[in-house]
């Protein structure tokens, strides 16, 4: 414990963190459980959320259901909304624990605190899909950033023509985060509308919205703009996708001309998204 909370690098931590949350072991989940009670800053944050993955499992699952449970009840509202996105990350892996999970969540729906609302918005929409469209007569009115950050999320698997509508709303916001989540929201639906959105994404004024829509599209459909996009990210991404499709047909062609046109840094990216797929493929 010791040792997590003196990381100074916060992407060591959550990488410590996670390995704490994925061993079976009840010292290990002693470990999260202590750092999620008695830590601070983002120490204590982040060792709430991996708390999601121990409460997930069948090793001390009670005993980290049961402090995020008590976490959910503090008064700090960053708290509390880690609290409730662990907890529908823990209870997406069991039916019979999805539903009180869900209650949980629509109850602090009412709070005061926008975050807090904003992460319960998401988890309750994961947790039950279907009881939530009956919850979006209350929450769409909510036009609090955190709120729409978690519906874009939340909101991918939630049937209905009413989250439909409101999803493709949150498409065009004028904040590209917003527009960004509802891109990969609407990549997993299957109505006309949503793709039809979706496509409207790929062309965004923003790179970082470009990208997440792009994520959502299978290699054999991605656009040839997307090799050529202005950004290294958006371009990095389409090869990677093609590659690990297997679609070697072209591709050294375009990656040649990439090559040529491209700066050092965005070669050497290039080389290894080529290197890092293939390798892993050869895993297999």
């Amino acid at each position: 414990t010791k040792i997590v909370a003196r990381l100074g690098d916060p992407s060591s931590r959550r990488g410590a963190l996670a390995v704490l949350a994925e061993v079976s072991a009840p010292a290990a989940a002693d470990q999260l459980i202590g750092l999620a009670r008695n830590s601070s800053g983002d120490v204590r944050l982040e060792a709430i959320r991996a708390l999601g993955v121990t409460a997930g499992s069948a090793s001390a699952a009670a005993r980290a259901r049961l402090t995020l449970g008590k976490l959910l009840k503090t008064r700090d509202r960053a708290l509390r909304a880690a609290a409730c996105t662990a907890l529908a990350s823990s209870a997406e892996a069991s039916a019979a624990r999805r539903r009180p999970a869900y209650w949980a969540a629509v109850e602090l729906l009412r709070s005061r605190d926008q975050v807090v609302r904003g992460a319960c918005a998401m988890a309750a929409a994961r947790l039950s899909p279907r009881l939530f469209a009956r919850e979006l007569y209350r929450v769409r009115r909510d036009r609090s950033r955190p709120v729409r950050l978690g519906l874009a999320r939340g909101l991918r698997a939630v049937p209905g023509k009413d989250a439909l509508g409101l999803l493709v709303s949150l498409s065009r916001s004028k904040d590209a985060e917003i527009r960004a989540r509802a891109a990969r929201s609407l990549a997993a639906r299957s109505e006309p509308e949503a793709a039809e959105a979706h496509r409207r994404l790929l062309a965004d004024a923003e790179a970082s919205v470009r990208r997440a829509a792009l994520e959502g599209v299978p290699a054999s459909e991605i656009p040839r703009a997307a090799l050529d996009d202005p950004s290294s990210d958006v371009r990095v991404l389409a090869v990677r996708k093609l590659v690990a499709a297997g679609r070697a047909e072209g591709l050294a062609v375009v990656l040649a001309r990439r090559m040529d046109a491209a700066d050092e840094a965005e070669r050497l990216r290039l080389a290894c998204a080529w290197l890092s797929v293939r390798q892993a493929q050869g895993r297999r």
